[in-house]
């Protein structure tokens, strides 16, 4: 942040302002207004480039305990899901009570394995799963309606 804007300084010291859309993404206007896509710890800009919050470890699991804690079904408040477990071993639980394990990928995503290896796309405190379920941290305002 500088003073109300967002601003980003890359590896070469030159700074841009930055624009964030709905979904969280941004855009860089001062560097020809590449796009970054955030997901998890990381940003992966529309040059081909990746930065991460922190450096990778040996292994290239990301901090799993981020995703640790309660999550809403489609952000329904009468659907909760959870996250547990610790950085090897997580397990998450759907709205059903079914568990699969989770596998933390490179890239920050995840896979639950139990599920038919169903694929979790990490973004901030959402999980947008590859069969359309979206798991948010936060009840929707509209589904508590």
């Amino acid at each position: 942040m500088n003073g109300r804007r967002l601003e980003a300084t890359n590896e070469n010291g030159r700074k841009s302002r930055l624009e964030m859309d709905r979904r969280g993404d941004i855009r860089a206007s001062d560097w020809q207004g590449i796009r970054g896509d955030v997901k998890g710890n990381r940003i992966e800009w529309s040059n081909g480039t990746m930065w991460t919050r922190k450096p990778s470890d040996r292994n290239g699991y990301g901090d799993a305990r981020q995703l640790q804690g309660r999550w809403y079904v489609n952000g329904d408040p009468k659907q909760p899901a959870e996250i547990n477990g610790d950085a090897r071993n997580l397990q998450a639980r759907n709205e059903k009570g079914q568990t699969s394990r989770l596998q933390l990928e490179r890239d920050g995503d995840i896979r639950a394995l139990d599920w038919n290896g169903l694929h979790g796309d990490v973004r901030r405190d959402r999980i947008q799963w590859a069969n359309g379920t979206t798991w948010t941290r936060s009840p929707s305002e509209l589904s508590r309606r």
